[in-house]
């Protein structure tokens, strides 16, 4: 946790620091790091805050969860060793109940670093422009279910494989591909379907037509690879997508399905979790 927690002060000092927006021909220009290829232009100040608190928390959250990752794999593999949890077992409570409180320990690792940023960030970015809004809430909920995704398949494969090298490996795979090789793909000739959960109402809507034929003309690797997006690990682009629409004034959400998959990762890991961990002897 220090380290995360130095991270999201990092990330606070670096929100206050890199950035400006200034008001040029009725419009709120942004620019990182006073240099002019940065600018981005937007309708109001408040559209133009919205990047800004984004890229700091989503940075946070591609190096946290990383840490996390290590933490949540020998945090739970730790309390399944055969001596200490016959001492937990010991306890009168249920053994859901114990790994649950295990899990909510284990989450609040990443929780509270992640709260630090956010609040931080906004407070930060509200006072330099004097905009505060609600959009930390957005940004603590999607990415705090990012955090819960990796807690809960932490908990169940650690309980599984009894050691932290499966959690280890399988969450960071699924790291790369979401924090990563997803949003590359997307950036390109093989974005295979319009923005996901995310398209703005009165900022354009791409052809999903155009989307569905550039997907049949994939090699098969990259079509299982854009199933994988659309079904099994949405990209955390995709959490960080629903805080963006949120967050602006006419902003919308298209599409639940990112976040309904997400759950159904958060749902599965805990139960394969319990349900290894009371058919255990130990």
């Amino acid at each position: 946790m220090p380290l995360m927690l130095g991270l999201a002060i990092v990330m606070i000092v670096l929100s206050g620091l890199t950035w400006q927006v200034e008001e040029k021909d009725g419009q709120a220009v942004l620019t990182f790091f006073g240099i002019e290829k940065t600018a981005q232009s937007f309708s109001s100040f408040e559209e133009a805050i919205v990047p800004v608190r984004n890229l700091y928390t989503y940075t946070w959250v591609i190096f946290g969860s990383l840490m996390f990752i290590f933490a949540a794999a020998f945090l739970t593999t730790r309390k399944l060793r055969p001596g200490v949890a016959g001492l937990y077992l010991s306890m009168p409570l249920s053994r859901t109940a114990l790994l649950m409180a295990g899990a909510t320990g284990i989450f609040l690792v990443y929780l509270m670093p992640l709260a630090l940023a956010v609040a931080g960030i906004w407070l930060v970015t509200g006072i330099k422009t004097g905009i505060y809004g609600s959009g930390c809430l957005c940004l603590l909920v999607f990415f705090g279910l990012y955090g819960l995704i990796i807690t809960a398949l932490g908990v169940g494969l650690g309980t599984v494989a009894g050691n932290p090298s499966l959690p280890i490996v399988v969450l960071a795979l699924m790291w790369v591909t979401t924090a990563f090789v997803f949003p590359i793909l997307q950036k390109d000739e093989f974005y295979t379907e319009p923005p996901a959960a995310t398209i703005l109402s009165d900022y354009g809507r791409e052809d999903e037509e155009y989307y569905a034929r550039k997907t049949e003309e994939l090699p098969v690797l990259l079509r299982m690879a854009a199933a994988g997006k659309r079904y099994i690990m949405p990209p955390l682009g995709d959490l960080t997508a629903y805080a963006t629409a949120l967050q602006y004034p006419r902003g919308r959400v298209l599409t639940w399905r990112p976040a309904c998959v997400a759950f159904g990762q958060v749902i599965f890991g805990f139960l394969l979790g319990i349900l290894w961990f009371s058919r255990k002897d130990y």
